[in-house]
């Protein structure tokens, strides 16, 4: 056998084999089946050495090895040592092989694996009885057995029958965009940072011995939606991270995304993810009902108990009270104009506000649908803070508390941004802001459009909290890590100019002027 050096890491191969334990018969003619689709197909050197059939020859010993179709794992396994005839040596103390059945009792079998692969949704080594995609990793190239360099003996069969893998009819002229959400399941119940995650195929065609990407056919990037059932109609949340749910290889790509569910309230909500290809073009990627995967959420997830610092030192609260139900999205405002903040809640589409530390609310309005993030500002300047909410991109904004429509709106940041709210420029008006990673993005006005400041602060994962804690006027970025609260004094990004330790890693952080002087007190709900 000859053993040509070639460059590409991903592959396919063709070939009959008669060697292996309890493998094909004889070639028979395969009828048009199409079921085979990797869509990087590449072929290495192949020879029709002893193995009265065709092999396939890699540069390295440990080239990935892709599965050729959809279908299930038949075995994973090992065969033992034997003679192997021709002067061929046996390497190692066992032989790999690999077999998926497909469908109509097809199947393909993958000999002298180096190693075998991880199933990526179960993290652990592929096991008979698994389903698997084409382009999946089943194992790394090798010579483990009967073979005298570092290659694959690949073939195909039919009830035991081996067929010939030029066949052309065993291949899909086309590859087209399909994929899946894969979690979380249809129905499920979930709570806090959610993973949305699944697989994604690229469209490509079949042309002169390889999958190529078809004219606007490769997908770009993967969107995630969430249906408003009372506006009738979906907003985006974000991009799905590429590749890092499972490498692309064999153009059937990994890809996830990170749902905070504690911003919104407890609510049925309806996930849709669409692929969206170089050219613009969508396709839904199949759910498990119409495309879509249904989701109950449990909310924020917190005690009913707030515990409240005049300090911004460590210590214990100077004041507890009781307001509102565990599922409820806490928030705080200067609702009377008074100089001081109280608590408020969001209950699906109802704010329930007081003027007072605990029950009973004062008052209570609708604004907002469930799945819209609320946010809070004093935004015409006369020393209330009254309601606002983000859906989407979309930043909806009232100058008063009785609900119904916003006085305003606007576009700011990217779907999956990190709303924030405070008055930038001390003049006495809050304008909106955005946490991208640790990126702050902050507008001095209500236009939408692009921001007026950006700074670095903090880590990913860190809770994000905004304040004037030195009085001055002009509020400034802070987060909590853990019980650490770090805080700054100016909007240039870099180190905290202040932290300390304040309840426990799991509290939801709270800030507001309990006191009614000049600068940001704080406060924790476990």
């Amino acid at each position: 056998m000859q053993f040509k050096r070639l460059s590409l890491l991903i592959f396919l191969w063709f070939g009959l084999s008669l060697m292996s334990i309890g493998e094909p018969n004889t070639s028979q003619a395969a009828p048009p089946q199409q079921f085979l689709r990797n869509p990087s197909w590449s072929v290495y050197n192949r020879s029709q050495g002893y193995h009265n059939g065709y092999a396939v020859d890699f540069p390295t010993g440990t080239s990935p090895v892709v599965a050729a179709g959809d279908g299930v794992v038949n075995r994973v396994g090992t065969n033992p040592r034997r003679n192997c005839g021709s002067g061929v040596p046996f390497n190692g103390t066992f032989e790999r092989e690999f077999r998926i059945d497909h469908q109509n009792s097809y199947g393909t079998g993958y000999l002298h694996l180096g190693s075998f692969g991880i199933n990526p949704r179960t993290g652990q080594e592929w096991k008979a009885g698994d389903q698997i995609f084409a382009g999946e990793v089943i194992g790394k190239s090798g010579n483990s057995g009967c073979a005298t360099g570092n290659h694959l003996h690949f073939w195909v069969y039919q009830e035991n029958n081996g067929i010939n893998p030029d066949t052309t009819n065993l291949w899909m002229p086309t590859y087209p965009d399909t994929g899946r959400i894969e979690n979380p399941a249809s129905n499920s119940t979930v709570a806090g940072l959610v993973s949305i995650r699944g697989w994604a195929k690229v469209t490509r065609t079949f042309q002169t011995n390889s999958y190529k990407p078809a004219s606007g056919g490769a997908i770009e990037r993967v969107e995630i939606w969430m249906y408003l059932p009372n506006y009738q109609n979906f907003i985006k949340l974000g991009n799905a991270k590429y590749g890092e749910y499972r490498n692309d290889l064999g153009g059937n790509f990994g890809w996830s995304f990170t749902w905070d569910t504690s911003r919104i309230t407890a609510s049925r909500y309806q996930i849709q993810a669409r692929a969206v290809s170089t050219t613009g073009g969508i396709s839904v990627l199949e759910g498990y009902e119409s495309g879509s995967v249904w989701v109950n959420t449990s909310g924020p997830q917190h005690q009913t108990k707030w515990h409240m610092r005049y300090n911004l030192s460590n210590g214990n609260a100077d004041f507890s009270f009781n307001y509102g139900q565990a599922n409820d999205i806490p928030i705080v405002g200067d609702w009377d104009g008074d100089g001081k903040d109280t608590p408020g809640v969001v209950r699906g589409n109802m704010w329930y506000l007081s003027n007072s530390y605990g029950e009973p609310y004062t008052i209570s309005f609708n604004f907002g649908e469930a799945g819209d993030i609320p946010v809070v500002g004093d935004w015409d300047g006369d020393g209330k803070d009254t309601p606002g909410l983000v859906r989407g991109t979309i930043w909806y904004i009232s100058n008063s508390l009785n609900g119904g429509w916003a006085d305003r709106s606007f576009g700011f940041g990217e779907a999956g941004d990190i709303p924030v709210v405070g008055d930038w420029n001390g003049d006495g008006k809050d304008t909106p802001g955005v946490v991208r990673g640790i990126t702050w993005y902050l507008s001095n006005n209500l236009n939408g459009g692009w921001a007026d400041i950006s700074l670095g602060f903090g880590e990913l994962g860190d809770k994000f909290i905004v304040g004037d804690w030195d009085g001055d006027g002009d509020d400034t970025p802070g987060v909590v890590r853990g019980n650490m609260w770090y805080l700054s004094n100016n909007l240039n990004g870099g180190w905290a100019d202040l932290s300390f330790m304040y309840g426990d890693p799991a509290n939801y952080p709270i800030v507001g002027n309990w006191d009614g002087d000049r600068n940001s007190d704080i406060g924790v709900i476990p």
